[in-house]
């Protein structure tokens, strides 16, 4: 979260991203070397309101929510610390609220090459199609999730609970959970190339 994107920092980034859409109250949940994140927040001027919260044993990519649900009313958005991602969050926030979903993921589409032609066969073995080198598409998580309140009832104190078994916690109970397609771009900066990619990217504006 403190790697540096110009005068920024990932985690300040990601703020001001939310902030220029209206955003202004965030949550941080802290584990690893929040002892260092404290100091630097602390050291600069904020535009926005910022609340620690320390989760004292690793619960999880999901299992820190347990620990913010007095301070969250309604609504809200949970960022991974190390994602960028280009979307109109407020458009996510109301597909989310229409659909009378528990959770909605966001997610983005990922082009894989195939470095061979591929063929597809039918019942008896006989080829049906070939196609030479194609492209495929899927709609991969992005890491950044809207939530109802509702959530909160699927967590259990101090259980750690990663994100996909907290959704499919969600589903196995039929609640819904929906998908926002977006078409932006997805900067992973825990993907050390994709860092040095966005930072070759940010350096060219």
């Amino acid at each position: 979260p403190l790697l540096p994107i110009g005068e920024e920092t990932i985690i300040e980034r990601i703020m001001s991203s939310f902030k220029t859409q209206g955003f202004w109250n965030f949550v941080v949940i802290l584990n690893y070397k929040r002892e260092l994140i404290r100091a630097y927040f602390a050291e600069i001027d904020k535009s926005f309101q910022i609340t620690f919260v320390d989760e004292q044993n690793f619960l999880g990519t999901a299992g820190g929510l347990s620990q913010i649900k007095r301070l969250i009313r309604g609504d809200f958005v949970l960022s991974n610390a190390d994602i960028l991602l280009d979307i109109d969050y407020l458009d996510a926030l109301k597909f989310h609220a229409s659909s009378n979903s528990i959770a909605t993921v966001i997610t983005v589409n990922s082009v894989i090459p195939v470095p061979y032609g591929v063929v597809e066969c039918d019942d008896t073995d006989r080829v049906s199609s070939l196609q030479e080198k194609p492209s495929i598409t899927h709609s991969i998580v992005s890491g950044v999730y809207l939530f109802s309140n509702d959530v909160f009832g699927y967590l259990s104190g101090e259980t750690p609970l990663n994100m996909d078994e907290l959704l499919n916690r969600i589903l196995k109970d039929r609640g819904i959970v929906s998908a926002y397609k977006s078409s932006g771009a997805l900067h992973d900066m825990g993907d050390f190339r994709a860092y040095r990619k966005f930072l070759e990217h940010f350096s060219s504006f």
